[in-house]
């Protein structure tokens, strides 16, 4: 198995390749300012299959080549990071192409008029066709969606009121999965939940909070036991991407 793809190097290779803000509609009054957009939701991308890298220093080692104009070295045989969960594929196991995966993030905003914090941000993320490698049934065990964040507000200092960039951090939650009724499509993954119903307080209005993603949107299996929890032995099942048919 590729160590490259490990959690804590993921974390630690963050490239900023894909960001959306968390805009509040109320204007902070603490702090200097910083650049900001008008808006940034909702945000929404497809999570697709993650493959074993193919590379000369660790990893798999390259043994062809990528036709042009993409004339990359590449291997052969593709290996999903995966070692317990796959995908319905007719000409890899047999079973039908069912497979669609999207996650996405809406913020809701604040009203200044009231004294409750009501902003909050919407997160669904869905995942289906999900099958054990070994004997292709549905799996009804964990997922767990690991975002690799960075956050700019101005909730930050002593008085929880000066402009400050956070350092990278992962927000995680757990994602269950249901066995389907039909015997064409393996499980379902679902989450629909907010911040800060996982997390209470991680949204305030009136803060202009941009949330960038500081990696990619990892969906990690639940490993031999089906947990999240039990991240150890956890390895990567899908990233955010597109395909192309």
């Amino acid at each position: 198995m590729d160590s490259t793809l490990s959690r804590k190097l993921w974390a630690a290779a963050a490239t900023a390749l894909a960001a959306f803000a968390v805009v509040m509609a109320a204007p902070s009054a603490h702090g200097a300012g910083y650049p900001r957009p008008k808006g940034g939701s909702p945000y929404r991308t497809s999570l697709v299959p993650v493959y074993e890298r193919c590379e000369t220093n660790g990893g798999r080692t390259a043994d062809t080549v990528h036709g042009g104009p993409l004339a990359y070295k590449s291997c052969r045989d593709p290996e999903l990071i995966s070692g317990t969960l796959t995908y319905g594929t007719p000409d890899a196991n047999g079973k039908q192409a069912n497979s669609t995966g999207v996650f996405a993030m809406t913020t809701k905003a604040g009203n200044p008029a009231t004294p409750a914090n009501e902003a909050d941000v919407r997160v669904d993320m869905s995942l289906t066709d999900v099958r054990l490698q070994a004997g292709l049934g549905d799996y009804t065990g964990e997922l767990e969606l690991v975002l690799a964040s960075r956050i700019t507000d101005t909730a930050n200092g002593p008085g929880l009121n000066e402009p400050a960039t956070t350092e990278d951090f992962e927000w995680k939650a757990p994602v269950p999965c249901t066995a389907t009724p039909s015997t064409s499509i393996g499980s379902t993954c679902e989450l629909h939940t907010t911040v800060n119903t996982l997390v209470p307080g991680t949204i305030v209005e009136g803060r202009r909070t941009i949330w960038e993603e500081a990696d990619h949107i990892h969906v990690f299996d639940g490993g031999p036991d089906g947990r999240a929890a039990t991240e150890d032995d956890n390895l990567l099942y899908a990233v955010q991407g597109i395909f192309i048919p």
